[in-house]
């Protein structure tokens, strides 16, 4: 036989102590992780808030020290001249959108809670009069 393996015919399977098959789950995004852990904390919408809120705190107070010192706040001169749109612009600009988006959900949970009422009070008067009650004993 001029095959290699030919004694891989007449061989059985051997394993040594401990030298069986080894699955082990290996991450390898950290960064997938970290996201994961921060997601469970804090969403993405209020990690943006806090840091716009954060950006906007620290443009108007640098912006009253600016005036306070007779000169014009930065972001009201940044891309000025090259009609550039400034990163406080653009921050101001994401956080309209973001608002948007937020009064349409707002919109659209009033008036899901206002039709559920609206079921409830046609489905079972007894059960709308209670849940009300309730409602307002917890404000």
């Amino acid at each position: 036989m001029s095959n290699p393996n030919w004694f891989s015919w007449y061989s059985f399977p051997f394993f040594a102590p401990l030298s069986g098959a080894v699955t082990q789950d290996i991450e390898t995004n950290v960064g997938a992780r970290l996201d994961q852990d921060v997601a469970k904390k804090m969403s993405v919408t209020e990690r943006f808030d806090t840091l716009s809120d954060a950006v906007k705190e620290l443009d108007e107070k640098l912006g009253t020290l600016a005036k306070a010192l007779g000169q014009t706040p930065l972001h009201e001169t940044f891309g000025q001249k090259s009609g550039q749109t400034t990163p406080m612009r653009r921050l101001k600009t994401m956080i309209d959108t973001v608002n948007k988006i937020k009064d349409r959900h707002r919109q659209d949970a009033d008036l899901e809670a206002k039709r559920a009422l609206n079921d409830l009070k046609t489905v079972d008067p007894a059960r709308y009069s209670e849940f009300i009650r309730e409602y307002e004993r917890r404000l």
